[in-house]
């Protein structure tokens, strides 16, 4: 998991063949990249790349899932973090969805 400290980071969706590549999102400092991984034990979905000069902190899992289990404020911050992601996604498919005009 990572910490987004400083900086914007663009985080991308490929297509099945590797052939198109769209920016799903970009995300401020305070964003946390992994944390669908992080509870699911998945790889990520999305490809991140720093779109400037950023400043990240690397959490390994086991001390991300402790914080999470003792301090109920990360742990609700991470659950508003994924809602809001889930939120985010549903967004961009209906749009995505939607025919050209």
């Amino acid at each position: 998991m990572l910490v987004l400290r400083s900086g914007k980071v663009g985080l991308f969706l490929s297509s099945t063949d590797g052939g198109t590549r769209l920016l799903y999102r970009t995300v401020d400092p305070g964003y946390v990249l992994g944390l669908s991984a992080l509870f699911s034990g998945k790889l990520f979905g999305l490809t991140a790349e720093t779109l400037e000069e950023c400043d990240l902190s690397f959490v390994q899992r086991e001390t991300a899932l402790q914080l999470l289990h003792e301090r109920l404020d990360l742990c609700l911050q991470a659950l508003s973090q994924l809602a809001s992601e889930i939120t985010t996604l549903r967004r961009w498919q209906d749009v995505s969805a939607q025919p050209p005009s």
